[in-house]
């Protein structure tokens, strides 16, 4: 788990080519594509990391929107997911755009930058994934990218972040006064996705 959080964090740091709007055709329903993202959450490091941030609206009931709100220096994220019924609602024009700002980083001695293109590539497979069932994939990519996302945009945690994974402070050595104890951590039930108006005890919020 030390390094869990750091881990994610690089997957989306890098320079891969992509776009930031994704468009295709899936053989299922906006409801069976719109489960396995709103199962998605930061719940996994959250104990390590107080104080993630995402929030999970639904504009409509084919939309889904996370937000990483930021710490006001680095700027917030967003990914919006849209799923328009096709062929009676036994098909999906799937749609998803990505809005993730430019963050530096240095990595095990190398500067790498967060890549909007990279975070598209992610949530295209993403989709991809779910169009062949994969949707317990989808649940897991879609966390790490959630987990990545907070962490990159809040300046103090993704210092602790990298700290973590450097070494330099261990799972439970925060520097928070509010610090969980290994006793602290019991396991984190999962939210219920068709709940969106309250915030959960970790850190992660999701609102109407």
């Amino acid at each position: 788990m030390k390094r869990f959080a750091i881990l994610a964090l690089a997957a989306v740091l890098a320079s891969c080519g992509g776009s930031d709007e994704i468009s295709m055709r899936i053989e299922k329903s906006p409801a069976r594509l719109l489960t396995p993202l709103t199962l998605a959450s930061t719940a996994e490091v959250s104990p390590f990391l107080p104080g993630l941030k995402v929030v999970k609206t639904r504009p409509s009931d084919r939309e889904l929107v996370f937000t990483m709100p930021g710490d006001g220096q680095a700027e917030p994220a967003t990914i919006r997911f849209r799923f328009d019924p096709l062929d009676g609602g036994s098909a999906s024009d799937a749609h998803a755009y990505v809005d993730v700002p430019n963050i530096v980083a240095n990595i095990d001695g190398k500067r790498q930058i967060l890549s909007e293109a990279r975070v598209t590539t992610a949530v295209r497979k993403i989709l991809t994934d779910m169009a062949a069932g994969k949707s317990d994939h989808a649940t897991a990519d879609m966390s790490k990218i959630l987990i990545a996302l907070a962490i990159s945009t809040d300046t103090k945690l993704r210092d602790k972040a990298l700290a973590m994974a450097k070494g330099k402070v261990s799972e439970f050595d925060l520097a928070d006064e509010d610090a969980p104890s290994p006793d602290d951590l019991a396991p984190v039930e999962e939210n219920d996705p068709t709940e969106y108006d309250a915030p959960d005890d970790q850190g992660y919020s999701e609102e109407a």
